[in-house]
């Protein structure tokens, strides 16, 4: 029969090895899984026929019987790849599986939801609420017995609430954590692990965690497992008490630590789970430190904000939770507040953005969810700016300070001395986090006699588990989460040196100095992004401040202070926004130091705008900094200014003023010594050389950007830049592969310096290159993985430009109508950026689609019209791709003589020499089909003979899968004879 899917019933039989439990299986309705002697595991689609099946199997064992654990619910079917049998997975295998084990023979054990489905059976017990091992929840289970046997009594099912266990019911299910569930465990087994804390902020989920992995230990610890929840207590004596209560033992008498000691040494091995414990960290000797001495089978687990420091001490420090498992949660709790809450595609969005915003911490989370009740996730977010009274706990089984978001934290603040309380206020200025110089420079505690300086106090915090320090490649940075931080701000005072107005002062103070570091020489001569870490800072200051009369000058130079960093890492819409803003409140240059600000705000956000794809509005921008450099010019500038009016000129084709604008720009960074911007000069020159057709002479001028970049070790970024410069001369000579070998030796670089932009950039030539050598599945994944980077920075050109690239590996692996469709997808931004030199590889590739599809008449139509664009862009390269497409069209369409003479026009002096050897053979091999269909038999030979030539220069340099080779060299091995 065919094994049932969905909702099925799950039948787990053993009994003595001769047995064989299968029988009357298949008559009953059965699926049989898989089995061993004496035992087997079926599916039924219909929970009584199970019943029945297992009742039967009980008489045939007679008088003993067999263990049977029955349970209803869905599960995964999978097919062996192997045998081709049926399998199933999920949590009702684990439940029957677990029922089963807590039955004695004879016994037929039910699930809650088993029991309901069987409908009618003649003799069943309630058992009650039991404890599976590995199941957190408490299941019901039901005792059903043949009638012969309604008299029968057993001992107590073998279930952990026969193990003693004061641990606290768990009435939810426990989401993720799976790798922190198998760290801890790893610890509490660890030879020696006399002591194991679980760390971490307030409301990471450190007790549902500890109580987690204390109950899956319920039934291999013989002493039991206790838990001690000492939130509420103070002193050694206090703790003992508490511990005590927990195992049952009451009026401990004057000495309750020793007394406690005493009956945790009775107990054998046992498990103290001692939650809360980073109140009490000056008694962890006196009581878990002499406890453990006297009772070597005890093991202690500790949940604390900060390890309690004593010898042999395991930690485990756990962060929120991550993005997937943080939905995850809110999905199973809001179910649990609204059983018809569904997670799709019309709520998942708000869903992110609540879990986001909480930081990932599961006790927000948790309470958020349970207000679906009253509200739509959508209806959240908007209220999220209000957490602390938008998270409140109507729930029986939290503490009091779990009952609300606010609680937990202040319950955490309390614990602080006064300067902690204030340094942390004072840090919640900061957005992003903070280096230790930052929060020496903002936090003052003079009013605190015997504080430390702010660094001290972060690092104080740190180890209080409030604040998060990492080491980077900047230093130390201290951060604290967003929850915390909306806490703490709210909790500043208005007034005094530790008040928000005095706190802010000395922040904006920080961020000012922090810009005008980055634009030393020490900063510019650094290929590092210093910027990123202080981004969010930045930000705060221009929020703060925008519109505010006179501060003017202050936001344009902190925000003209970051122009670069956007580029390597975006987010690009925000960063456009930003200078936009800050443009406009500046105003007019008026003096030399205001030009120079104008001008790197204009750069910054003309290098955002086109990127975006926004090329007109970046022109714009770009004229007016080359205006404002000729009044008053700082040479960098008015050269970084020359540099991008060149590329984006040449965008549009305007090569007249592009060239102008470059030629300008190298001969002043020349004169000024400037290596870096004269790579970036040189590079932008060998795309043009490139361009013109002069493969040769663009990777002259590319070696010498190499060899200048060389000269700077400091700055990788124009390293990486030179690095690419040749690798894309090289792909179009003779060396794809040492080309690839260099997109790869960028690549390494740009991942090093955190370069996002770069890398992306890098991919996509990188996927040329590929194609170039006939790797096209490759070249597809490089493609992908730079898409994936531009639509996350906001790239849109280079995603529309991706998709151009795309189609022609598309077409090379013989898909020439998805080749058409990605272009059509690339269409609408194409035209949005009104760039003449994308338009020219737009039609370029349209042409080749068109053709591989056999649509000969559309390529003969349009041909001229990619020939025109060609010659206004000045791109020969195109210009011959084009007459070689138009001419095997007319070819097909049988228009020989016209083929000839346009071939003929378009080349009177014959193939030019200048041109890639991949150009020069695709050139001749269209010569001699032309020559072949006008009936120069010699002619064609003499061409195929070139084109063959070449031929076996490109099969050792790009092999024989390159798409051009592919073209022709069938043609020309036919035509040379």
């Amino acid at each position: 029969m065919e094994a049932p899917t969905g909702v099925v019933t799950l039948v787990f039989v053993e009994g003595p090895a001769g047995l064989d439990p299968r029988a009357g299986l298949a008559a009953a309705g059965g699926f049989e899984v898989k089995s061993s002697p004496g035992a087997c595991m079926a599916a039924f689609a219909e929970a009584g026929a199970a019943v029945r099946f297992a009742l039967g199997a009980q008489l045939q064992a007679a008088p003993a019987g067999v263990r049977v654990g029955i349970a209803t619910g869905e599960a995964i079917v999978e097919r062996d790849t192997a045998t081709g049998r049926a399998d199933y997975f999920g949590p009702t295998v684990n439940r029957a599986a677990r029922i089963m084990n807590a039955a004695h023979p004879g016994q037929t054990l039910l699930s809650e939801t088993a029991r309901a489905a069987a409908g009618d059976i003649a003799t069943v017990r309630d058992l009650g609420e039991h404890r599976l091992r590995g199941i957190e929840r408490p299941e019901r289970l039901h005792l059903a017995l043949p009638p012969e046997w309604s008299a029968r009594e057993f001992p107590p099912l073998r279930t952990l609430r026969t193990v003693p266990t004061n641990l606290p019911p768990q009435s939810s299910t426990f989401v993720g954590r799976d790798k922190e569930l198998v760290d801890l465990a790893s610890l509490l087994e660890s030879p020696g692990a006399r002591f194991v804390t679980v760390t971490g902020g307030a409301g990471v989920g450190k007790t549902r965690l500890a109580v987690r992995e204390a109950a899956a230990r319920v039934d291999r610890t013989a002493g039991g497992v206790w838990f001690a929840d000492l939130a509420e207590e103070r002193g050694a004596d206090g703790i003992a008490r508490v511990v005590a209560e927990a195992m049952g033992h009451s009026g401990v008498g004057t000495d309750a630590v020793a007394a406690t000691g005493a009956a945790i040494e009775a107990r054998g091995p046992v498990l103290i789970v001692l939650d809360t414990f980073d109140l009490h960290l000056a008694h962890a000797a006196a009581t878990a430190g002499a406890w453990a001495a006297r009772a070597p089978q005890a093991r202690f687990l500790f949940t604390s904000r900060v390890p309690i420091g004593l010898p042999g001490e395991r930690e485990l420090r756990i962060e929120p939770l991550p993005d997937n498992d943080a939905i995850r949660l809110f999905a199973d709790r809001a179910r649990e507040a609204r059983p018809d809450f569904e997670l799709g595609l019309e709520n998942a969005g708000d869903v992110a953005r609540i879990c986001s915003e909480l930081d990932g911490l599961p006790l927000a989370i948790e309470l958020a969810a349970a207000r679906v009740r009253i509200m739509r996730p959508a209806e959240m977010v908007k209220k999220l700016g209000q957490k602390f009274q938008l998270l409140r706990s109507a729930r029986k089984d939290t503490t009091a300070r779990q009952m609300t978001l606010a609680a937990a934290i202040e319950w955490s603040e309390e614990q602080l001395a006064p300067w902690e309380r204030s340094a942390l206020r004072q840090l919640s200025v900061f957005r992003g986090g903070c280096c230790a110089e930052a929060a020496d420079a903002v936090v003052d505690l003079a009013a605190h006699p015997g504080a430390p300086a702010g660094s001290a106090a972060a690092r104080a915090l740190v180890t209080r588990g409030l604040l998060v320090a990492r080491e980077g490649e900047f230093g130390t940075r201290f951060a604290m989460s967003r929850t915390l931080l909306d806490y703490a701000s709210s909790r500043l005072p208005a007034e005094g040196p530790e008040g928000r107005g005095a706190v802010e002062e000395r922040h904006t103070a920080w961020v000012v100095k922090f810009a005008a570091y980055l634009e030393s020489p020490a900063a510019l001569g650094d290929a590092r992004d210093f910027a990123r870490p202080e981004i969010e800072n930045v930000f705060a200051v221009q929020d703060r401040l925008q519109g505010r009369k006179g501060s003017e000058r202050t936001v344009a130079e902190v925000v003209a202070s970051i122009r670069s960093s956007f580029l390597r890492r975006g987010p690009l819409q925000e960063g456009a926004d930003r200078f936009a803003k800050a443009r406009e409140a500046f105003g007019s240059a008026q003096t030399d130091a205001d030009i120079q600000i104008a001008m790197k705000l204009a750069l910054g956000h003309l290098r955002i705008l086109r990127a975006m794809g926004k090329w007109k509005e970046a022109l714009v921008i770009a004229e007016e900094s080359v205006r404002l450099g000729r009044l008053r010019p700082p040479a960098g500038l008015l050269t970084d200014s020359l540099w991008e009016l060149a590329y984006t000129a040449g965008s549009f084709s305007d090569y007249q003023r592009s060239d102008a604008a470059l030629a300008e720009a190298e001969q002043i960074a020349r004169d000024t010594n400037n290596t870096i911007r004269l790579v970036s000069c040189l590079f932008l020159k060998t795309a043009r050389i490139r361009g013109l057709g002069d493969a040769a002479g663009a990777l002259v001028v590319a070696e010498e950007a190499l060899e200048l970049a060389r000269q700077r070790p400091e700055r990788a970024d124009a390293f990486a830049e030179a690095l690419n410069g040749v690798a894309n001369a090289l792909s179009e000579t003779s060396d794809p592969v040492g080309s690839i070998r260099l997109f790869r030796e960028a690549m390494a670089i740009d991942e090093r310096l955190g370069n996002e932009s770069g890398m992306a950039m890098r991919l996509g030539n990188l996927g040329d290159a590929l194609c170039d050598v006939g790797e096209f599945p490759a070249a597809l994944e490089a493609y992908d993985k730079a898409a994936a980077i531009d639509r996350r920075l906001g790239r849109q050109t280079y995603v529309m430009y991706g998709l151009i690239r795309r189609s022609a590996a598309v077409r090379a692996l013989g898909d020439p109508a998805g080749a058409l469709a990605l272009l059509e997808q690339a269409r609408p931004q194409l035209d949005r950026t009104g760039s003449g030199q994308l338009h020219v590889i737009w039609v370029h590739h349209r042409l080749q689609a068109l053709l591989s599809l056999g649509l000969a008449a559309a390529v003969a139509g349009e041909y001229e019209e990619a020939l025109r664009l060609s010659r206004a862009d000045e791109d020969a390269v195109k210009a011959a791709g084009a007459v070689s497409l138009g001419v095997r069209a007319l070819l097909r369409l049988g228009r020989a003589a016209e083929a000839r003479t346009v071939f003929t026009r378009e080349f009177p002096a014959g193939v030019p020499l200048k041109l890639s050897s991949t150009d020069r053979f695709m050139l001749f091999a269209t010569q001699a089909l032309v020559y072949e269909a006008t009936g120069a038999t010699d002619e064609a030979r003499a061409s195929a003979l070139e084109a063959a030539e070449l031929a076996r220069q490109l099969l050792r340099s790009h092999g024989p899968r390159n798409a051009v080779l592919a073209e022709f060299l069938q043609d020309v091995t036919r035509l040379r004879g």
